[in-house]
């Protein structure tokens, strides 16, 4: 007679819980495989949640402080400093200054500009009346006010 190998083809008889244990190693496998899947999944449906919150954020320019936008500030600075805005404009704009760091601070570097012009340069109206020859015998003549602001 033939032996049970030649039988069967040259297949062996499995022992018993041999057919179990790979099932259960199978089923762990696809187990990780698919932990691993959705970790990637998670991984980046995250990372374009996070980006998308951080580049989302308001820029320093689109802040809103007292009802007034960084963009409105800059563009009212130089009335603003000139002391040339309505009463309300100019309220709304100090009290964007109050919570606004970047815009106090350009604020601030305007005035300063301003005050050092000032103190360099004549006085705009006496020059034009100077030059018109508007000038009174207490004011100086255009000529005198070259000599001062040389002087300065």
């Amino acid at each position: 007679m033939a032996s049970r190998e030649s039988q069967n083809g040259g297949w062996k008889n499995c022992e018993t819980g041999e057919i179990t244990r790979l099932v259960g190693a199978l089923k762990s496998r696809r187990r990780i495989q698919f932990a691993r899947r959705a970790a990637s999944v998670a991984t980046v449906v995250v990372l374009l949640i996070g980006s998308t919150v951080f580049f989302s954020r308001p820029e320093p320019t689109a802040m809103n402080y007292g009802g007034i936008s960084c963009e409105q500030v800059i563009a009212n600075a130089a009335q603003f400093v000139r002391g040339e805005l309505s009463r309300a404009t100019a309220d709304r704009i100090q009290l964007h200054l109050e919570h606004c760091e970047p815009c106090r601070r350009k604020i601030e570097r305007m005035r300063a500009s301003s005050e050092r012009n000032a103190r360099r340069q004549p006085s705009h109206s006496r020059v034009l009346q100077a030059s018109a020859g508007n000038v009174s015998s207490s004011q100086p003549t255009n000529g005198m006010l070259m000599l001062a602001w040389n002087q300065q």
